[in-house]
């Protein structure tokens, strides 16, 4: 249908439009989308490189596609209505153009991702407003949830998701009658042990499964709570079908050895899980609709909207000014990253190795430790150090000083961990032991933080208690980045990005000090002495390596 001119709209509006779903309007939005998809086409072929690489992701491919569709189908909500675009969508296209420039500058391609995103909102909404945003809006969620979760969210999440299938593995296997120990992410089964690692935390089948139920709930017919019900069922149902994977797992190892559990059949295991997962999801709509039919089937419940005749769309005032400048806006956003991309280089200052760590630190000698190489693949740090200081000798009380008066003080064996990255990059980044200690099988039993400027440094240190199977240690660690130390990891990320743009440097350190502690077993008066006299020396020595860090993590 061609434009024209329609007497309905509001004497106040200027030259008012009638178009059909599909013609002049929507064929300038996606010319626009275009543009803004070329302009953005290195962060784009990125995230589509994240999805081909990723099996939590790989769906990400056909999800763009599937939300293309519903954006279509979902024209019926403004038919015969009036659109009156935004002006709004300027600011929303200066923050999602800013957002992906300060991504592709920080190197930090998550924010690079959710401003793109971001940008392509603000398209319908300079082209009809608010009812056209509200189009759009489901499909963006859609294509959000295929987007990867920040580096720090995704490594919580996945020790979390560990701990619990692990958790609720151990129970599954102790359901078919065979012994079976835990310790953290390690499961022991008789003559052989198992490591639930974190690609089997139950995300690859999570994330395919959240997406399909955002589907399932746009298509399915019935009230809103119905539909969070859906999605937000495939939390317990992902964990209980990778518990159970863990479980079947042990098994086969169990009475058909290692490598039986290894390649076709691992993998093929998988494939069953999500079919399962998937058809529990499907039974969950089926109950829903027997227990509320509301007069429909299960097929009803489901059916996919079939494309319609629909009534002309009124659209107030030309939107091609705004909907062209918006996209100018998002334009040069997206060339000055890809020009900055191009021309940035990272900053990477010069530093001593660990290797040249005083072998001697508050009177105690080195006793060097090595990451095994699965470890390393995962750390891939730069250069790291991990080892303990001990006396060899008790001195006599006359030569000990400070906090090392008694000989207890003095035996007592110092853990030392040391990591630093050069540039922090995507899966190149600092690991926090609030992840990482879990998974071990330690669990935190008192947690805070401790001022440095007491000790020598700057700014504050964790200071947590873990405990596994009655043994205890006292933790202090910190992340040391360009001179400053903080205890948060958040905060820590956040100064990245401004380091990074300021002074084009990414890099960064980890400091983690351990104190064996009394077992749980020693009588808790004599237990509250030792753990006093243990962290006095874990404080002193703290106090004489914070002068040596700078050499190795240079401010």
């Amino acid at each position: 249908m061609t434009d024209q001119t329609s007497s309905s709209i509001d004497a106040g509006d200027m030259a008012a439009e009638t178009v059909s779903p599909g013609s002049s309007v929507d064929r300038m939005l996606a010319l626009c989308v275009l543009l803004v998809l070329g302009a953005f086409a290195a962060s784009l072929m990125n995230l589509v490189q994240v999805w081909m690489d990723s099996e939590e992701y790989g769906h990400g491919v056909i999800v763009p596609i599937i939300s293309l569709y519903m954006y279509w189908l979902n024209r019926e909500k403004i038919s015969g209505q009036t659109v009156q675009p935004s002006w709004l969508a300027l600011p929303l296209a200066v923050a999602g153009g800013l957002l992906h420039l300060l991504g592709v500058m920080a190197d930090v391609d998550v924010a690079a991702y959710y401003g793109l995103l971001l940008s392509l909102a603000a398209l319908p909404m300079a082209a009809g407003g608010w009812r056209l945003l509200n189009q759009a809006w489901y499909p963006l969620l859609l294509v959000l949830f295929v987007i990867p979760l920040p580096y720090l969210l995704s490594t919580l999440l996945t020790a979390r998701m560990q701990l619990v299938s692990s958790d609720i593995g151990v129970a599954f296997i102790r359901l078919f009658g065979l012994p079976v120990m835990q310790d953290g992410n390690v499961l022991y089964m008789g003559d052989f042990s198992m490591l639930v690692e974190e690609a089997c935390s139950g995300l690859r089948y999570m994330y395919p499964l959240v997406s399909i139920a955002l589907i399932v709930a746009y298509f399915y017919r019935g009230p809103v709570w119905q539909k969070l019900l859906i999605v937000l069922s495939t939390i317990p149902i992902t964990i209980g079908m990778n518990s159970l994977r863990i479980a079947v797992t042990g098994l086969i190892i169990r009475y058909w050895g290692s490598q039986a559990a290894e390649g076709f059949l691992h993998s093929f295991e998988g494939w069953i899980v999500f079919m399962l997962a998937f058809a529990l999801l499907m039974l969950e709509i089926w109950v829903l609709t027997r227990l509320f039919p509301n007069g429909q089937s299960f097929t009803q419940r489901l059916e996919i909207v079939t494309p319609q005749q629909l009534a002309p769309v009124h659209v107030s005032r030309s939107p091609v000014a705004r909907l062209m400048l918006t996209t100018a806006v998002i334009v040069a956003a997206g060339i000055s990253a890809h020009v900055y991309s191009f021309v940035a280089t990272d900053t990477i200052p010069e530093r001593e190795r660990f290797e040249q760590l005083p072998f001697v630190i508050d009177g105690r000698e080195v006793f060097p430790d090595r990451l095994s190489s699965d470890v390393l693949s995962v750390l891939r740090p730069h250069d790291y150090f991990i080892g303990d200081y001990k006396r060899m000798q008790v001195q006599s009380p006359g030569e000990l000083t400070g906090a090392e008066q008694t000989p207890l003080a003095s035996a007592i064996p110092i853990s030392l961990y040391l990591v630093y990255y050069e540039a922090q990059k995507e899966g190149s980044v600092l690991h926090s032991p609030r992840a990482c200690l879990p998974g071990g099988g330690w669990e935190q039993r008192d947690g805070g933080t401790v001022a440095l400027e007491a000790l020598g440094g700057e700014g504050d240190a964790n200071r947590v208690i873990i405990s596994r199977n009655g043994r205890r240690m006292l933790v202090y660690y910190w992340i040391h980045q360009q001179g400053v130390n903080y205890a948060d990891e958040f905060v820590a990320r956040a100064s990245l990005l401004w380091q990074s743009l300021t002074q084009g440097r990414t890099d960064g350190g980890l400091v983690r000090v351990i104190v064996p502690l009394p077992d749980e077993a020693v009588p808790a008066a004599e237990r509250k002495v030792a753990e006093e006299t243990a962290e006095e020396a874990l404080r002193s020595f703290v106090k004489a390596l914070i002068p040596s860090l700078p050499r190795f993590m240079p401010s």
